[in-house]
């Protein structure tokens, strides 16, 4: 009999995360990994499988592609294409495996992540229809989205978000890169055949802290709102003192929209 080796592939998920406690296994929740580590038992019954997500999502976040890591020790090599139509034949219908393929045992999808984009889609102009509550946040209170807009510039760049990130203790690391920060008025939410429309923050870097895009935008709402200028955002983002929310923007509207490696890597 031959002994069991590990093979490497990297698994690209879409999700709707309604009804999902995040990425992470927890004992007695409804997780994106803990069900797909149950989908391998009947994918790949023969193999001891091994996840690692390339970073974690909040109960109710959903993802476009989000990427993970999978360390099957078997015998013999999976068929990628077969696995993938395994994957896809028993997960539910709130999880699709969107593609599978071999990588190098060296591949590391935490370190060698090089950006991921989020959107967070929001309505502010009244309740949105029940039917889009999975994926659109309504935030009320905001009349003109100019202000949001000027405000969304000032996250781009080298910034300290101490202010920006959930828990702050002395041994998180607070200052990060952001590639991209803006809104976008009026877009079509994607995967909802209506063609429904609502305002858009997309934000990219190489990576997030936790809750950080939803402090962001939390952030811009109290812009919006008057209850804060930008001004103290700057010098927030400067020193990392000084204002901060006192909310957390809701998660339904928070999605993972891409997720990109260093070259080489996959």
């Amino acid at each position: 009999m031959r002994r069991p080796s590990s093979h490497h592939f990297l698994l690209r998920l879409e999700f709707l995360g309604f009804r999902f406690h995040g990425w992470q296994e927890q004992p007695g929740k409804r997780t994106v990994s803990g069900m797909l580590q149950k989908t391998f038992r009947f994918a790949l019954p023969e193999a001891q499988v091994k996840l690692i997500g390339a970073g974690r999502t909040d109960a109710r976040v959903s993802a476009r592609d989000f990427a993970v890591l999978v360390i099957a020790g078997c015998p013999e090599k999976p068929h990628a294409g077969n696995l993938l139509e395994a994957l896809n034949a028993n997960l539910p219908p709130d999880i699709r495996a969107s593609s599978l393929h071999e990588v190098s045992r060296e591949f590391n999808p935490i370190r060698d992540c090089e950006q991921k984009t989020y959107r967070y889609y929001f309505y502010r102009k009244g309740p949105p229809d029940p039917y889009v509550a999975p994926f659109v946040a309504y935030l009320p209170g905001i009349p003109e989205l100019h202000p949001l807009e000027e405000a969304a510039r000032l996250f781009i760049g080298t910034r300290d978000f101490r202010c920006f990130t959930a828990s702050p203790t002395p041994e998180k690391k607070y200052v990060r890169q952001i590639d991209e920060c803006r809104i976008v008025s009026g877009e079509v939410v994607p995967g909802i055949e209506t063609g429904f429309r609502a305002d858009m923050l997309e934000i990219s870097g190489p990576g997030f802290g936790r809750n950080q895009v939803r402090l962001i935008m939390a952030a811009l709402v109290a812009v919006g709102r008057g209850e804060v200028r930008p001004e103290t955002l700057q010098s927030c983002l400067e020193t990392g003192e000084g204002w901060s929310s006192q909310r957390v923007a809701p998660a339904s509207g928070l999605h993972l929209v891409r997720t990109v490696f260093k070259a080489g890597t996959t």
